[in-house]
C-alpha cells in the first residue's frame, strides 16, 4: 500500500481525505517511480468542484518528481520530474530524459 490524497466525491477540500491504495503494478514498458514531490493542478481543483467533465480521479496531483524504483535495468535511480496521464486506473508517466 502507498499514500495518496484521495477524492471520494464532488466538493470543496472537505472532498479530500489522507489514505492508502493499492501499490501500483508497471507494465513492461513502464517503470515505476518513488514520488518524492507531487502538485495539484487546476485541473484537479476544478474537476473536485464539478467543473470539468472527463473520467473522475479519485487521486489528484499529475505533476510529480521522483525515482525510479524496482527491477527496471538501466532506469534504475533515474531522477524524473513528470506531468503524467491516467492510465489503467492508476497515474502513468512517460520517461524523460
Amino acid at each position: 500500500m502507498v499514500q495518496a490524497i484521495l477524492v471520494g466525491h464532488f466538493g470543496g477540500a472537505e472532498a479530500m481525505r489522507a489514505g492508502e491504495v493499492g501499490m501500483p503494478e508497471p507494465a513492461r514498458d513502464e517503470v515505476l517511480v518513488r514520488v518524492l514531490a507531487a502538485g495539484v493542478a487546476r485541473w484537479d481543483i476544478e474537476q473536485r468542484r464539478g467543473g470539468r467533465r472527463g473520467p473522475f480521479s479519485n487521486v489528484p496531483g499529475p505533476q510529480f518528481a521522483g525515482l525510479v524504483i524496482g527491477d527496471t535495468g538501466a532506469d534504475a535511480g533515474f531522477e524524473t520530474v513528470r506531468q503524467c496521464t491516467a492510465g489503467r486506473g492508476q497515474a502513468a508517466a512517460t520517461h524523460s530524459t
